[in-house]
């Protein structure tokens, strides 16, 4: 998968907070507080091909079933398809 927009994804504090940069800030102004998984999803994105890759990331990382993990791969994955920030 491939992003089409531009997002840092920092640590303030305990939270993980995804900021715009480069052109999409001129598309995005705010901040995004994703959970700890949506921001591992987001950072990990581009090595997977499909949410099932993306889901055996999520279970080496993080203690979660794999139908859980899959569960939130795909709903992530079609969220950020629809708001145009991946391929």
């Amino acid at each position: 998968m491939k992003k089409k927009e531009q997002f840092l994804v920092r640590t303030i504090g305990d939270s993980p907070v995804m900021m715009p940069y480069g052109e999409t800030t001129l598309r995005f102004n705010g901040l995004i507080m994703p959970n700890e998984t949506a921001a591992f999803i987001w950072e990990h994105l581009e090595q997977a091909d499909s949410p099932e890759e993306l889901a055996a990331l999520l279970c080496e990382e993080f203690e979660v079933s794999p139908e859980r993990a899959l569960q939130d791969c795909r709903t992530l994955v079609s969220q950020m398809r629809q708001a145009g920030w991946i391929e």
